[in-house]
């Protein structure tokens, strides 16, 4: 048991909540509001999903597994395998300054791995892979620095793309969850907070960085503040009590994103009122949102989820009448002009 809780970071959260995990697995998702759509994987679902120029990138293979979880895109092109060669894939970030997918794993100690507890990078995702990169060929920073790796944002005040703050739970039960931050450029880090418990989602505007936690005893789940530049200062609390947290995302309006166990919330981040966006999931985990206001969310619930589900805002009734007057004027004039 030790073995589990000592490293399994991303799963440790599961495994701590073992009575909910071993509960069936809810099948029907639960929306209102919204338009929910199943994106099917090759693969159980795993780490974190990321949408950028039309593709979606998600990890898959078994859980904790050495060497035999892959990051695959899916487009318009199909499903492609961009990398290979991971453990227990955790949370991703697009660089778009760069142009490269950002991927960490926690797993290093798996059977067979070949790296992990690091991040790496995979240039140009977009681009064609006849052969995927293996994930000891991409590292960023060497196996074993990020011991209890959850998630990943980058630094919105760098211009540059080479600086990112990262949740690391350790690599201890019980843990000493910390946040730090990482020169990808320099391949170094520096620890900026200390003291939390299984340190989970990340989420970042140019004034505050955003972040998820859960109790190491209770395993009640957690969103925080800490003013940037820097997140050096005094931690602000911005809602506790929920059923775990996984992972984080900032939307358009400013109001966060947050999974907890079965649920997707919305959080506001000046009040902390709460709200069930949508719920049903076997183990709601990774979790992407763009500036349309579409969310994608991972499922990595057991014995073993391989989708991911597509929220799309079901139109306002004045939105959906402007757009069906406006085509009903397109059509009437196409049709005096077929008469002219």
């Amino acid at each position: 048991m030790r073995m589990q809780l000592r490293k399994i970071t991303r799963f440790s959260l599961m495994l701590a909540l073992g009575v909910a995990l071993a509960a069936p697995y809810a099948h029907a998702i639960s929306a209102p509001g919204y338009i929910v759509t199943e994106i099917a994987l090759p693969d159980y679902a795993q780490g974190d999903v990321v949408v950028t120029g039309g593709a979606l990138f998600v990890g898959v293979g078994p859980g904790f597994s050495g060497a035999a979880q892959s990051v695959i895109r899916i487009d318009g092109g199909g499903t492609t395998v961009v990398a290979n060669g991971f453990n227990s894939l955790t949370g991703f970030a697009y660089d778009a300054v760069n142009d490269r997918l950002l991927v960490g794993d926690n797993g290093v100690e798996a059977f067979g791995s070949e790296t992990g507890d690091t991040l790496y990078a995979i240039a140009n995702p977009s681009g064609a892979f006849v052969t995927p990169l293996r994930a000891s060929t991409i590292e960023m920073l060497p196996a074993g620095s990020l011991p209890g790796f959850s998630d990943i944002v980058l630094d919105p005040n760098d211009p540059t793309g080479n600086r990112a703050f990262v949740s690391d739970a350790s690599s201890s039960f019980p843990p000493a969850g910390r946040l730090l931050s990482v020169d990808l450029s320099a391949a170094s880090l520096s620890v900026v907070q200390s003291g939390l418990g299984y340190a989970a989602g990340l989420a970042a505007n140019p004034g505050t960085l955003f972040f998820g936690d859960v109790n190491a005893f209770t395993f009640a789940g957690s969103v925080s503040s800490v003013a940037l530049p820097g997140a050096t200062g005094a931690v602000s609390g911005i809602v506790g009590g929920l059923a775990g947290e996984y992972d984080l995302e900032l939307e358009a309006s400013g109001m966060l994103l947050a999974t907890a166990y079965s649920d997707l919330l919305r959080i506001d981040p000046v009040t902390g009122a709460t709200t069930t966006i949508a719920s049903g999931f076997g183990f709601a985990t990774g979790l992407f949102t763009d500036a349309s206001g579409t969310i994608w969310v991972l499922d990595g619930g057991f014995p073993g989820v391989a989708k991911v589900y597509q929220l799309n805002a079901v139109p306002e009734p004045a939105s959906m009448l402007l757009t069906a007057f406006g085509v009903a004027v397109l059509a009437a004039s196409r049709r005096r002009g077929a008469k002219r």
